[in-house]
């Protein structure tokens, strides 16, 4: 004896980035066969800006490279501006 299990379908994809009402729709007809018409309403909302990681751990190179260059600049800034000019150096050696 033959036992009759119903069957499911599925289907996997990658929802689109933008807001919106989508509707998915399934009508298969097949000759001989039952007819399947199905369908679903649904509201696709993308993930808020403040739903991620503030901090990415695979940036971190990044990080280090942005600080670092800021120091650097700073201390720079502060050798060049604050350090002493040739003119001040020859007035003190007289």
């Amino acid at each position: 004896m033959m036992s009759i299990c119903p069957v499911k379908y599925s289907l996997q994809f990658r929802a689109p980035d933008r807001h919106g009402v989508y509707k998915f729709d399934v009508n298969h007809k097949r000759k001989g066969s039952s007819s399947v018409e199905a369908s679903l309403q649904v509201a696709i909302v993308p993930p808020r800006h403040d739903g991620y990681t503030r901090f990415l751990s695979s940036a971190w190179p990044y990080y280090v490279g942005s600080i670092s260059t800021s120091v650097e600049f700073i201390f720079f800034c502060i050798v060049y501006l604050g350090g002493e000019s040739g003119e001040e150096v020859a007035k003190r050696q007289v």
